[in-house]
């Protein structure tokens, strides 16, 4: 785990570097206008890692789908020329009970609900734009919250326990999309990085 003020380092570091790209973006292209994608979508997500109490925790996609309460996911995207900003959330709410008998009239309950919040922003220029490719190299931040809550109940008495992971870690990718066809086109992205976390990586393809 990097300490407090090395992160904070790595994000001046980054935003140094997103208001290189701007000053050079408007230097460069001072008669084009900044140009805005946004968009709402869904997929299948898998969470693991391990909470600050030490505790390691795996979600498959099918563990997900069964537990999930609540899910928004969206990006946004600003372009000027071959620069481009964007930004990335994905929030999950997961929740799951059980009740059960630990002896003769003693009825016993488990319930535990997952928050997760996932905010990825980023810079970066083109690193090859035609009618067929467009291919965008960037860097970047994710801030990634899990908020963990259980609640254990035997007979009247009852036991609450709540755990908060927050990091921040700086990441580098790659982004972009080939056309197949006139009307058909492959959109890829991925990053990796590290910080607060040992290691943080994304990756999704999709077809137009």
């Amino acid at each position: 785990m990097f300490p407090h003020s090395t992160t904070v380092s790595c994000r001046t570091l980054i935003a140094s570097f997103v208001a290189t790209l701007l000053t050079a973006s408007f230097a460069h292209a001072e008669a084009q206008k900044w140009d805005y994608t946004g968009f709402l979508y869904l997929w299948g997500p898998a969470m693991s890692g391990e909470t600050a109490t030490g505790q390691d925790f795996d979600l498959s996609f099918s563990d997900v789908v069964d537990k999930l309460d609540f899910a928004l996911m969206g990006s946004l995207e600003a372009r000027n020329g071959p620069i481009a900003i964007f930004g990335d959330a994905l929030y999950l709410n997961l929740s799951e009970g059980r009740n059960a008998a630990v002896g003769p009239g003693i009825p016993a309950t488990a319930d535990a609900n997952v928050k997760g919040l996932a905010l990825t922003v980023g810079a970066g220029r083109d690193f090859s734009h035609t009618n067929r490719l467009n291919l965008n190299g960037f860097v970047g931040l994710r801030h990634t919250i899990l908020d963990t809550t259980a609640n254990v109940g035997i007979g009247g008495g009852s036991q609450r326990a709540n755990d908060t992971l927050r990091n921040w870690d700086v990441i580098v990718g790659l982004r972009g999309t080939t056309e197949i066809t006139d009307r058909w086109a492959i959109t890829y992205y991925g990053d990796i990085g590290a910080g607060q976390s040992d290691l943080t990586w994304q990756a999704n393809l999709s077809f137009d």
